[in-house]
């Protein structure tokens, strides 16, 4: 099981010890979209988290977005507000299976190893990125309330 684990847990995206990991030499970042980057089906993401974006961009990371969301309705907003910070978006990925991981560590042209995923579900973004050898954060969800029952339920089972 500890293999599975993630390896560093943390409140949220805004708590990360950031400066310490590019010290330690990763130099990529994949994030889980909805309640990673913002709540659940938000249209789009919120200041906060692309200004956490730009400033990640600015320290010299590489930066992804990989959302199992097919952003029905959202994908323009979406792709628009991370294509003024160049940052790739892959959606409907399917996590935890690899394809998806696969597709926006070539665009962002990254080793798995000197990769973070940083998540809210342990099913899918923390035993994927760990099936490639990623360094994985878990962060609590943005807002637990704005997801769907199946979701909450899935936090809660894998707490």
């Amino acid at each position: 099981m500890k293999r599975w684990q993630p390896d560093l847990r943390c409140s949220s995206i805004f708590d990360v010890p950031w400066d310490r990991l590019r010290r330690d030499g990763f130099t990529h970042i994949i994030f889980d979209l909805d309640n990673t980057l913002g709540p659940w089906g938000t249209p789009q993401l919120p200041d906060d988290a692309l200004t956490l974006l730009a400033a990640l961009k600015s320290q010299g990371f590489s930066v992804g977005v990989l959302s199992n969301s097919a952003l029905r309705g959202r994908k323009k907003r979406m792709t628009a507000a991370l294509d003024k910070l160049d940052t790739p978006l892959v959606y409907s990925a399917r996590k935890p299976f690899l394809a998806g991981y696969r597709n926006l560590l070539k665009q962002l042209n990254a080793l798995p190893a000197k990769t973070i995923m940083v998540g809210d579900q342990w099913w899918t973004d923390i035993i994927g990125a760990k099936r490639l050898g990623m360094f994985a954060i878990w962060i609590d969800p943005v807002d637990y309330f704005s997801e769907p029952w199946w979701a909450r339920w899935r936090h809660w089972l894998e707490k």
